[in-house]
């Protein structure tokens, strides 16, 4: 009787609303249908792995007709994880009810009008290291190494690390100084994914200064005489 009832709701999600439906289905069609078609295959996995630590534990076998505004604004004040978490928490959580109206499972996303825990002035503060630190990373970093030249590359130009991990030497004109911006590369589930930039703001191309260059260069030297021995 259990394995007709679960296949006959099943067989509903193409016919409309179906309230009965459990938080934990919900997700896996929204995980199918639209992040496997919609979303970058780094934020497909961010959202899976966001939802299996955080909200299918508490909200897994509820029907998505229970879950309340209430009680999602006192699972995201309660929980004990940094205030930018919780927003991003918010966020994937009303992206699988949003998708759940837009296919007519359910007829209101609860998370409109659920409270989050909100960072204070001091932790909405941008922290960054001073002239001084910088000097002293450069320091410390100064002896050739890969990881040592990404990060001099980085205090150097600004960019994103998964920019800079996504470079090609096509990108760089060695005659002009310049190196163009146009992927990312990141990491998820122990996956390397490469992708567009964040937006389309950050596609550009960086003039580079004599001591980036030089980091260049060193680099490329070094890299070939590996190639050489290999």
């Amino acid at each position: 009787i259990e394995a007709y009832t679960d296949f006959s709701r099943r067989c509903k999600y193409s016919q409309g609303l179906d309230e009965n439906m459990r938080f934990k289905e919900l997700v896996d069609i929204f995980l199918r249908v639209y992040a496997h078609n919609e979303l970058k295959p780094v934020t497909r996995n961010n959202y899976q792995r966001n939802l299996e630590m955080y909200m299918l534990p508490v909200y897994g076998n509820k029907k998505i007709k229970d879950i309340t505004t209430q009680s999602l604004s006192d699972f995201f004040t309660g929980l004990e994880v940094a205030p930018e978490t919780t927003r991003k928490l918010k966020i994937v959580m009303s992206s699988v009810f949003r998708f759940g109206v837009e296919q007519g499972y359910i007829k209101k996303n609860p998370c409109q009008g659920a409270h989050y825990k909100k960072a204070t002035n001091e932790e909405q503060k941008i922290k960054f290291l001073t002239k001084e630190q910088c000097q002293r990373l450069m320091e410390l970093t100064s002896e050739y190494s890969i990881c040592n030249s990404i990060i001099q590359f980085l205090l150097c130009t600004g960019m994103r690390i998964g920019e800079c991990l996504a470079l090609r030497w096509e990108d760089i004109d060695f005659e002009h100084s310049t190196v163009s911006v146009s992927e990312t590369l990141a990491y998820a589930y122990y996956e390397k994914y490469e992708s567009t930039t964040k937006n389309t703001q950050s596609v550009r191309t960086l003039k580079l200064g004599e001591y980036s260059m030089a980091l260049l260069k060193r680099h490329k030297e070094k890299q070939d005489e590996l190639k050489a021995i290999v």
